[in-house]
């Protein structure tokens, strides 16, 4: 089978299925070289949306030049029938991606909930630990301090404060 004019192609599948072809792509490829007069002008039919011109062109071009138009007619359809399987299997994937995404969108929620709930009891445990040492120790933030007693008299509170000083030097 000889090469297909890619012109005549293009044209007929925009024949076919007007949304197939997007302008840009009818755009680019209208500067390079038709091979005959035919050719160009369907090409240029599809490009300005003119349809029955564009029918003629590529009945003319068919006509004058030879080829089997159902080689052209197969490849358009061969087109169709991989681009359908390849929509289907991105929609497949697309499908899975969002079905494990939410699944992980729901563990990282968990996950996150749980770090914060541990972390919400680690530093109450440490803190509770620190105080209950200073405590133990009789200091806080380094100074040592007097525990609380009660007296009957001055004179005996003030020999528990000598005392108390005393000890801690």
């Amino acid at each position: 089978m000889s090469e297909l004019n890619k012109h005549i192609l293009l044209a007929m599948k925009w024949l076919d299925d007007e949304d197939s072809v997007s302008r840009s792509d009818l755009k680019s490829i209208q500067s390079s070289t038709y091979g005959s007069k035919f050719a160009s002008y369907a090409h240029q039919s599809a490009y300005t949306g003119n349809r029955a011109s564009a029918e003629i062109s590529i009945d003319n071009y068919f006509t004058h030049s030879g080829e089997n138009r159902q080689h052209y007619i197969n490849a358009i359809e061969e087109e169709k029938v991989s681009s359908k399987k390849e929509s289907a299997t991105e929609g497949c994937f697309k499908e899975r991606k969002s079905s494990a995404s939410k699944q992980m969108n729901k563990i990282s929620d968990f996950h996150l909930l749980f770090l914060v709930a541990l972390s919400m009891a680690i530093g109450c445990v440490m803190t509770s630990m620190i105080v209950y040492s200073k405590l133990e120790d009789n200091t806080i933030g380094g100074y040592h301090c007097q525990p609380v007693t009660t007296h009957s008299t001055l004179e005996e509170a003030k020999a528990k404060v000598i005392e108390y000083q005393e000890r801690v030097k």
